[in-house]
């Protein structure tokens, strides 16, 4: 926790159906509370030692590894020229496969949101002007290979496609559609759920900032990878995407989609619509975006990797989500909060990091780093510390 300058305290309001903030045995109908700062947290602002609680109260997101060992995303280039994932650095992904006659043909990537949904694009599962048979689909997850499966791998059938109802396989409007599965997903250190993001939904908090896709669409060599592949995608703004290609996105692109796009020659392709984009928050991975749509390189129907890629922003639609999914997958469920995100760089010293020793200012008040501890402001304006108990 950074200290305060100018020994000023930071207001942010909170709205609670569950949870309270106990200090000094007050209930407090306006909270105090320190924000926090570090370089992963800063991809989404700032936020408060509240909201990191409850980032941390989800159920989802946990791959194995992290519990062994601290797992980072290391640099990559492509899913198109991408760099392998490993077994159980992606648990959440899932492969979705089309039936055809006796044999299985891949289709699209996914991602798991609890034991019998699957997160994906409608036209992942569209075709000629109507949804596919549900007995022709098929989900396998834990899987990192496509052409073989492993120990890790269960494969699923799937009972129900939910599409958005205002799916527009025209323009791409509202790409996005659950799966739900007609038997339960064994969750195990290689397959885990991934989080919803329940945080602001205001696109302005991930423009300039990487995500990191997954998927087994086409490689370097216009050809179906055959091993799960990473990458890292910058956001960009609306603008600067129609700006790029006014004919491809001037027509289609809409506030319920962003932009994205690699270094030169990076970027999703024919194969991994419906994946995720994901970015760490807090320890944990959410889904933010799903592969939609790209220009294609002149008439050869393949993916253009010099151009953005259209994703759909899984943030717009949380409450349609909502509706279907195990409500334990939700990053704060029941608990509403309202931030106050003005401007307060001022009151922060961020050249101070990562110290552990109590802080004591020239007026006696002391100041802990410690995240769960923060400051109360009472009326008669003497400052008492608090702590956040559930």
């Amino acid at each position: 926790m950074a200290e305060l300058a100018d020994h000023s305290i930071v207001k942010v309001k909170a709205k609670f159906k569950t949870h309270q903030l106990l200090c000094n045995d007050i209930t407090l109908r306006m909270h105090t509370i320190l924000l926090i700062h570090s370089w992963r947290l800063s991809v989404f602002r700032f936020l408060s030692i509240l909201e990191f609680y409850f980032l941390n109260r989800t159920l989802c997101s946990f791959p194995y590894l992290d519990r062994v060992q601290s797992r980072k995303v290391q640099s990559v280039f492509l899913i198109h020229n991408g760099v392998d994932a490993k077994a159980g650095h992606w648990p959440w992904h899932a492969a979705i496969f089309h039936g055809n006659g006796r044999q299985e043909e891949y289709q699209c990537g996914g991602s798991i949101l609890d034991q019998n949904t699957i997160l994906t694009a409608s036209h992942c599962v569209y075709t000629h002007k109507s949804v596919i048979s549900a007995a022709r689909v098929s989900v396998h997850v834990g899987q990192i290979h496509l052409k073989e499966t492993s120990e890790y791998t269960q494969i699923h059938g799937v009972q129900d496609i939910i599409l958005h109802p205002e799916f527009n396989s025209n323009s791409f409007n509202n790409d996005i559609a659950l799966l739900k599965l007609s038997t339960n997903i064994t969750m195990t250190k290689y397959v885990q759920p991934v989080c919803l993001w329940t945080m602001d939904s205001n696109q302005e908090m991930i423009v300039g900032k990487n995500g990191t896709i997954v998927g087994f669409g086409l490689n370097e060599h216009d050809v179906v990878s055959d091993q799960l592949k990473q990458a890292l995608v910058g956001v960009v703004d609306a603008l600067t995407c129609i700006k790029s290609d006014r004919a491809a996105f001037g027509p289609v692109l809409t506030s319920e989609m962003f932009c994205g796009k690699g270094r030169t020659g990076v970027g999703a392709c024919n194969g991994d619509s419906g994946g995720g984009m994901f970015f760490e928050v807090g320890g944990k991975w959410f889904v933010r975006g799903l592969v939609s749509f790209t220009p294609l390189r002149g008439n050869t129907g393949l993916c253009d990797p010099l151009k953005y890629t259209a994703y759909t922003d899984v943030a717009k639609y949380l409450e349609w989500i909502k509706q279907y999914i195990d409500h334990r997958v939700l990053s704060y469920e029941s608990d509403v909060l309202d931030i106050d995100y003005e401007a307060k760089l001022r009151l922060f010293n961020f050249k101070t990091c990562g110290v552990k020793q109590m802080i004591v200012d020239t007026d006696g008040v002391s100041r802990s780093p410690i995240p769960w501890m923060g400051l109360f402001r009472s009326p008669n304006e003497s400052i008492s510390r608090c702590v956040l108990l559930s």
